[in-house]
């Protein structure tokens, strides 16, 4: 996975082959096709080692003690912020690869599930979530705009209490009950 990451790095994502891995890795273009398909799974081994990071840090920042709406979004900015490693799934050259990563991994979608389901099962809990919800359409509504936000990081420059409000109302608010 190190020689991966300093390829993805060196090279971009997109323009890395099988091949430049294998370099770094001081091994042959088969031993790595031993353990990885195709350029795509590589990608999906790397993202879900990178998410595993990136969940950690954010569940270490969740208060379950706030409002509904406001725990939502502040668990999405815990995650985009905890994502630094993303950029190089992020860039322009990169954004197709990783979308097609996300949609066909099954572990990408594991990960995220681990850190969404709990949060949600809590509001479920408090009588805060709408019951006409179904819980994977939520998972993967967040994780769609998640990527959203990560590529366009500028977005979230501004003031955190600002994106905060508008991730409450816009993006949290409809899920939840009407109080």
């Amino acid at each position: 996975m190190r020689a991966a990451a300093e390829c993805f790095e060196r090279f971009g994502l997109r323009r890395t082959i099988m091949e430049d891995v294998a370099k770094a890795a001081g091994v042959s273009r088969g031993t790595v096709y031993n353990y990885f398909k195709d350029k795509a799974g590589l990608v999906g081994a790397y993202m879900s080692t990178e998410s595993l990071k990136t969940i950690a840090a954010a569940k270490e920042r969740l208060d379950y003690s706030l409002p509904s709406a406001e725990l939502l979004a502040q668990a999405l900015l815990a995650l985009v912020d905890a994502s630094v490693a993303w950029e190089v799934f992020l860039g322009p050259d990169a954004s197709g690869i990783t979308a097609q990563v996300v949609a066909e991994s099954p572990l990408v979608a594991e990960i995220q599930q681990e850190f969404w389901y709990p949060l949600l099962e809590s509001i479920k809990e408090r009588g805060d979530l709408r019951d006409d919800l179904d819980l994977e359409d939520i998972v993967n509504w967040f994780v769609f705009v998640d990527l959203v936000l990560n590529m366009r990081r500028t977005t979230l420059s501004d003031t955190s209490d600002g994106v905060i409000s508008y991730l409450e109302e816009f993006l949290m608010r409809p899920l939840l009950k009407s109080r």
